[in-house]
């Protein structure tokens, strides 16, 4: 029911992108189906990130990363970013970052924050930048 499309009236699953994108990626397990309601958003849809899914999922397309650091992250959605909790793990893994720290980087925090907060955040990321780049390149030779 659901690969096929038939889907209008059940709930997040109804409305026409989500029975097109359902016809497309053959939702296999309850992981799939979690995946396509992430992909029906605005984010997703503007960052052209529906059709490498979809090549990915189907595996028309090989899964790549950009680093190796993000593959326990982004191994379940084929490398691409589809949800706010994976962006918080890649700002963790690759800044150093602590877990709660994320929500303080961000373009909204700013108005809501006051300066002192979002230059110290903004220091902590480029420090953690910067020892990942270490890492990266003395790992790499």
């Amino acid at each position: 029911m659901i690969r096929r499309g038939e889907t209008v009236g059940v709930f997040q699953l109804g409305c026409p992108a989500q029975r097109a994108i359902q016809t497309r990626l053959g939702a296999t397990g309850y992981e799939d189906l979690v995946a396509s309601v992430g992909l029906i958003r605005p984010g997703p849809i503007k960052g052209n990130m529906v059709d490498p899914y979809a090549a990915r999922c189907r595996g028309r397309e090989p899964v790549s990363y950009l680093h190796l650091s993000l593959e326990p992250i982004l191994k379940k959605t084929y490398g691409v970013v589809l949800f706010e909790e994976q962006a918080i793990e890649i700002a963790v893994a690759v800044s150093g970052f602590t877990p709660g720290e994320p929500s303080y980087s961000g373009a909204p925090s700013v108005r809501r924050r006051p300066s002192s907060v979002f230059s110290a955040t903004w220091s902590r990321s480029r420090r953690g930048r910067q020892r990942s780049r270490r890492t990266r390149c003395s790992g790499s030779l």
